[in-house]
């Protein structure tokens, strides 16, 4: 906000000190509206790449954990396997740390702060996932916080779309620690009406709504979601639940797999790919 303040400082100054002198506003209204326009975009850029720089190497650590996972899938040495797995969440926890030195130019760089805590909350959203599954503690509450931070609504959350898939985990944050239902439908309800064409957002707002034993809004939102998405397995589900049977969420392979809902031992979820706040929305796997 610090960047907005300035500009709008410089364009006051601008219009109004040549005035002192007899110059009239009609002759310093533009000037005063380009120089404040001119700060804005400058300053931005130039914290932007700061701010993208930071991102780099946080993404190097989540290469170098991918890496080790993927040499260590090959291993048949448990022992190997158990280290691996040790130097990936490390890795991660070292990617986590570089990407909150980004917070030091978020007053600076517009729209930063947002997709940072998204970032942060994914990387910490799937080391605990992971260790999940390996049998350790369940600390997912740790996400909550950033995730949190990173859902926004109305016209932001249409320009911030790219960040689903982080909102998605808060809302599987709030199933799997407080079982707060209200919550979870207020994140599900955010979420599809921004992506209204992702079948797999649908489909997983659906499966909440059966784990609640809600068949009949289960429905609804899927009725919903069939006349926004072409999504085949989204229509596969709703035909299932009419027949009386069961959502086939396995379907979606490894974007149902990442949630950890219905983690298998062998799979383990692999830390999300970064990218910067002005980037696309597919650096977080948007299709």
């Amino acid at each position: 906000m610090k960047t907005v303040y300035l500009a709008l400082l410089i364009t006051l100054a601008v219009i109004i000190f040549p005035t002192f002198f007899g110059i009239s506003w009609a002759w310093t209204v533009l000037p005063g509206i380009a120089a404040g326009v001119a700060t804005f975009v400058l300053i931005n850029r130039k914290y932007g790449k700061l701010v993208e720089g930071i991102l780099q190497e946080a993404n190097q650590e989540v290469q170098a954990a991918q890496m080790i996972m993927q040499r260590a899938s090959q291993s048949a040495n448990p022992a190997g396997q158990k280290a691996a797995q040790q130097a990936m969440i490390k890795k991660s926890a070292l990617a986590v740390e570089k990407l909150k030195e980004g917070f030091a130019y978020t007053d600076w760089q517009v729209g930063s702060a947002t997709s940072l805590n998204a970032q942060i909350g994914m990387l910490i959203f799937q080391n605990n996932i992971f260790q999940a599954a390996q049998g350790e503690k369940n600390k997912l509450k740790d996400a909550i916080p950033y995730l949190e931070a990173s859902l926004v609504k109305g016209w932001r959350a249409t320009l911030l779309q790219g960040l689903w898939h982080a909102w998605l985990r808060l809302a599987v944050c709030h199933f799997r620690v407080s079982k707060d239902q209200q919550q979870i439908k207020e994140v599900m309800e955010n979420i599809v009406q921004v992506v209204k064409k992702e079948g797999f957002a649908w489909s997983v707002y659906a499966w909440f709504l059966m784990q609640a034993k809600d068949k009949d809004a289960a429905m609804d939102v899927l009725v919903r979601g069939s006349q926004e998405s072409t999504d085949p397995i989204l229509k596969a589900n709703l035909q299932a639940l009419q027949n009386g049977k069961s959502l086939k969420m396995t379907e979606y392979g490894q974007m149902w797999w990442g949630l950890g809902l219905e983690l298998p031992k062998h799979l383990m979820a692999k830390p999300q790919s970064m990218g910067h706040p002005r980037m696309k929305g597919n650096r977080f796997g948007r299709r």
